[in-house]
């Protein structure tokens, strides 16, 4: 049921032709077909379609969320969604940013698309298939892609302009001029289109939408809806834009609403029985590992679970994922950027405690207990001493090892070395200093090796090691995946442990009941902890179904957003905490060489981050010219 986005190079050019100017119809021009032509034929037609998927504004591989940008050469610098959170931080730039300088691009990005969209509407009528039930799917398509945009606008502006059909500017500015709705109003309107879509998309459709897609969509941006009614006075804001119920205005009515609209979409989804987890009930925790991290290697073998992707091709629009964050030792150029931290590493469970309910699962570095520390401190003797330096992990929640690159374990045939230091046969030590020290005629180095090449942690060249400790295992395929603009892996859009879990979020937060013909919430929460080897059943309460979001969805796309829809950033980022390390060193101070791990505040580039109540709405840019009622606080 997997349905993925292939994207033709041709189609991008007949985009832009037929949602140009069309003046070009007025010179003879044999080289160029017409639009008459163009959409008289299943070909022509498929052409065209195909051009929207390409621009449709999914935050993948290509999104750099810094300005809000689609880099369609691929090239984002190896920055990720996830480092605006608690749980990645990037080598280099430590990157935390709202988007408030570059506010325009995505708001620009999104208007013209919604212009082609209203410009699909017209031509849909001039279609002529062979098959004319195609005709709905296409009215489908366009409900679709503006659910889509609208979603995406209005989780970051609140209220938007509805544009619902392409506008005729003929110079007067006044006459194109559409006031903001109201953020309920612009939240109703995606409800809407998510219906209109659902109504007339297929059950399958091979490359394109289905009607699963826009029911996983809905799941989402009704989830979404419904977090901003309930938690609004979490972060509530005052100035003209809340007066007039630009953003929030919600009431406990539009909460209920909106989580009964996403529970009613999971359900269907669920009810269908057309998905499922890939490979529910492993053998053992290394295939509960394999399994879940063939799912982002290699999402064609997951077809099971996934909704709806994104593929690419080469040439014509590839990726560059994997060239940004192989280790140091495997990079051709670049590498390491996707750093997870020690907090991420922290929050997965330990798998033989089956789930106490307490997700207190910190790696274990003290002899003490005490992990509360940062740095060596006064007793060195007080770390416990790993031979074994992957020990320290192994009764960690198999996914951990599927997303994350831990120390000194294997990657595509290598050891990935990363080491912060050594620790000298008198106790003294080097820290995050490649010294040589030599113990019983054999040189040791603080970093692991004699030359940059050997190691993959605090590499000076290029940022191209960890900071943390760790690095970013998933969407890295197991080929190669290093040349720019030249990688293929898919992204997977929705699939379907969100759903699963948006389904037990949204009963958990509500006093909703179940549908009586298919799984409650508990069930719903524990199947992805039982493929990652649970045996128990936790509680659908708010903050098991929280954690599990954080650990199933590690690092995925949308991450951010479910920090930013509860109205949690401004808590996590409150000007003094910062992201956290953990260091690897080599303890020659025993009768055998061992190592200890050390607990580290990250020395952020550019000091700790503050997410303010106001980023929960981007800035709008071009008010002095659109007329529109700017977000608080800007």
């Amino acid at each position: 049921m997997k349905n993925t986005i292939k994207i033709l190079p041709v189609v991008v050019s007949v985009f832009f032709i037929l949602n140009s100017c069309s003046d070009w119809l007025e010179v003879e021009n044999k080289n160029i077909i017409s639009t008459e032509a163009l959409l008289s034929t299943d070909e022509g037609i498929e052409a065209y379609m195909a051009s929207f998927y390409h621009f449709l504004p999914i935050e993948d591989f290509m999104y750099y969320f810094s300005t809000g940008e689609f880099r369609y050469t691929g090239n984002i610098g190896g920055e990720m969604n996830a480092s605006v959170t608690q749980d990645m931080i990037h080598s280099e730039w430590g990157n935390f940013d709202s988007e408030d300088q570059n506010a325009h691009a995505y708001w620009n990005a999104g208007y013209e698309y919604i212009y082609k969209i209203n410009k699909l509407k017209e031509v849909i009528p001039t279609m002529h298939p062979s098959d004319s039930t195609m005709l709905k799917t296409i009215k489908g398509e366009a409900a679709f892609f503006s659910a889509y945009t609208y979603f995406q606008l209005a989780k970051r502006y609140g209220g938007v302009s509805l544009i619902k059909e392409a506008q005729a500017f003929n110079g007067d500015y006044e006459a194109v001029k559409v006031p903001r709705s109201t953020e309920k109003v612009t939240w109703n309107y995606v409800l809407d289109l998510c219906n209109e879509a659902i109504e007339n998309l297929p059950d399958e459709n091979g490359k394109r939408a289905t009607k699963w897609a826009a029911l996983a969509l809905k799941s989402r941006a009704m989830l979404y809806a419904a977090s901003i009614a309930k938690f609004w006075d979490n972060a509530p804001l005052v100035g003209t834009a809340v007066s007039y119920q630009l953003v929030g205005g919600m009431s406990a009515e539009d909460r209920d609403r909106y989580y009964q609209a996403c529970i009613d979409a999971s359900a269907q989804i669920i009810r269908s029985g057309k998905f499922g987890l890939y490979k529910p009930n492993p053998a053992d925790r290394e295939e509960a590992t394999e399994n879940y991290r063939k799912i982002f290697s290699n999402p064609q073998v997951a077809a099971i679970e996934v909704i709806f992707s994104k593929s690419y091709n080469y040439p014509g629009l590839a990726h560059s994922m994997g060239a940004w964050h192989e280790p140091n030792q495997l990079s051709k150029q670049y590498g390491g950027r996707a750093d997870i931290t020690l907090d991420m590493v922290d929050a997965y469970e330990n798998i033989d405690e089956n789930g106490n309910g307490s997700f207190n699962s910190k790696v274990k570095t003290r002899q003490s207990g005490n992990e509360n520390y940062n740095g060596i401190g006064n007793n060195i003797n007080d770390f416990i001493r790993y031979e074994n330096p992957l020990d320290i992990f192994k009764d960690k929640d198999p996914r951990l090892a599927a997303t994350v690159i831990l120390p000194f374990s294997t990657w595509k045939g290598t050891k990935i070395i990363i080491q912060g230091g050594l620790v000298k046969a008198d106790k003294s030590y080097a820290w995050l200093q490649n010294e040589k020290y030599t113990q019983n005629g054999v040189d040791y180095y603080g970093l692991g090796a004699a030359n940059e090449s050997q190691y993959s942690g605090w590499v000076k060249a290029l940022s191209n090691g960890t900071i943390t400790g760790f690095l970013l295992k998933k969407f890295l395929p197991d080929g190669d995946d290093q040349n720019q603009n030249q990688v293929t892996t898919d992204y997977i859009d929705f699939r379907y442990a969100e759903i699963l879990l948006n389904y037990a979020e949204a009963l958990a937060e509500s006093n909703l009941t179940a549908p009586e013909d298919i799984i409650d919430a508990k069930t719903a929460l524990n199947m992805s902890r039982h493929r990652a080897g649970f045996t128990d059943n936790i509680d659908a309460t708010p903050d098991n179904v929280q954690h599990e979001r954080r650990i199933e969805l590690a690092v995925e796309y949308t991450r951010p957003w479910d920090n930013v829809r509860r109205r949690q950033s401004h808590l996590q980022f409150n000007g003094s905490y910062q992201r956290s390390a953990l260091i690897p060193l080599l303890d020659l101070s025993g009768s055998t060489p061992a190592y200890i791990f050390v607990r580290s505040i990250l020395n952020e580039p550019g000091g700790a981050k503050i997410y303010r109540e106001r980023d929960y709405y981007r800035i709008i840019p071009g008010i002095a010219s659109n007329g529109l009622i700017q977000n608080p606080g800007y």
